[in-house]
């Protein structure tokens, strides 16, 4: 599990974590121009790459140690996955197992720039929600695979089944389950449904099979399987760099109530990427998105500040989700907001009620409309953990 010793206390002393990228962050900062004198175009935007990532992960890496207690609560509830002694002389759970399986909406987004690998340089904070689908896990003698409501996608594509192939190959001996996946997340949505159920599948084989798989080993095959993937091995609120795959938590918000809605309007990843126009990675620090780390610590209201950098190629060129977006503005919606690069939007609500109803007159014409919660990381491992 967790190296807890990496994070014993909220004040930093005897952690390494934040030393190490200083460290690496001075001597970057200190050597980055003398290096990169005699190289060419190409090889200096590598070298100024990993520069600026090791200036991220040395100011992000400060929220790991202030919220320690995140860690703490994420070891604990995560020794449930674990199996005890007892039952590790079984192979297999004998009876089903059912676990949930959450999307996320992200509460900020900026888009850095395209990396010398072709991906693009992002900052994001997730915020998990109680919108879910769910895996059911039955013994078999092989691995099986089933998706109830997604006929037309082959089954060796989906995200579960190439998670439950990945761990299979790691595990030292052969062993089955016929997984079940019944979605209730809309596919394409940017609510990383799939993502989810990757990171659930893995999880739920881990309890299935009675494993005892670390959180690095996890992570591992969760940022092989994409990049929104990890955070789902952690839940709550987060933030994202890299390619959104290097995870850091955040201040948890307070239970908040929103309205997620979709239109019937299909966007890829690829496709809203390709529709913003940017060049390699930017020095510059990104420091939108650390003053809304920073504003996390005042609750709720924080949540007026979200913002995300594919709306400005996004709504103009779909006007169906501009339109959702500000219908939600218009019911009430202290905030609205596209969720990744689409297509769904979300609202924030001052209450219960005031979501429902907003979730209700929303509910028109081809528009899929779905009440949520936020989810804090406690909360996402302890539906998770069943």
């Amino acid at each position: 599990m967790f190296d807890i010793r990496l994070f014993r206390n909220q004040s930093g002393r005897n952690s390494k974590t934040p030393n190490i990228h200083s460290s690496l962050a001075r001597h970057s900062c200190r050597g980055f121009e003398f290096h990169t004198r005699k190289l060419d175009d190409s090889q200096r935007s590598a070298v100024r790459e990993t520069h600026d990532r090791r200036r991220a992960a040395s100011f992000y890496s400060s929220f790991v140690i202030r919220h320690s207690s995140f860690w703490i609560s994420i070891v604990c509830l995560l020794s449930s996955l674990q199996a005890s002694p007892r039952s590790r002389r079984q192979t297999v759970t004998d009876s089903p197992l059912i676990v949930p399986s959450f999307s996320k909406v992200n509460l900020a987004l900026s888009i850095l720039g395209r990396r010398t690998d072709g991906f693009h340089e992002i900052r994001t904070v997730f915020q998990s929600i109680d919108l879910c689908d769910e895996l059911e896990f039955l013994p078999s003698s092989t691995l099986e695979f089933f998706c109830e409501d997604l006929p037309d996608v082959p089954s060796r594509e989906n995200l579960v089944w190439k998670a439950a192939s990945a761990l299979a190959q790691v595990v030292p001996e052969d062993r089955g389950a016929k997984i079940t996946l019944r979605k209730r997340i809309p596919p394409g949505s940017g609510l990383g449904g799939g993502s989810g159920n990757a990171a659930a599948t893995l999880f739920g084989l881990c309890r299935f099979w009675n494993l005892s798989m670390s959180q690095q080993q996890l992570h591992s095959l969760a940022a092989q399987l994409g990049s929104d993937v990890p955070f789902f091995l952690y839940g709550g609120t987060a933030l994202g760099i890299g390619r959104g795959d290097e995870i850091y938590p955040l201040p948890e918000l307070p239970s908040a109530n929103l309205v997620v809605v979709v239109p019937s309007v299909h966007i890829s990843t690829a496709e809203a990427y390709r529709a913003v126009s940017l060049g390699l990675t930017s020095p510059r620090p990104a420091h939108k998105i650390q003053r809304f780390c920073g504003q996390l610590r005042k609750g709720t209201s924080c949540l007026t500040e979200i913002f995300n950098d594919f709306e400005t190629s996004i709504l103009p060129a779909y006007p169906a989700i501009r339109e959702a977006r500000d219908f939600l503005i218009d019911l009430g919606a202290t905030a609205a907001l596209l969720s990744g690069s689409g297509s769904s939007v979300f609202g924030f609500f001052r209450d219960e009620e005031s979501a429902l109803a907003a979730s209700r007159a929303a509910g028109r014409g081809t528009w899929r409309v779905f009440p949520a919660k936020t989810l804090s990381s406690a909360e996402y491992f302890q539906q998770m953990s069943g």
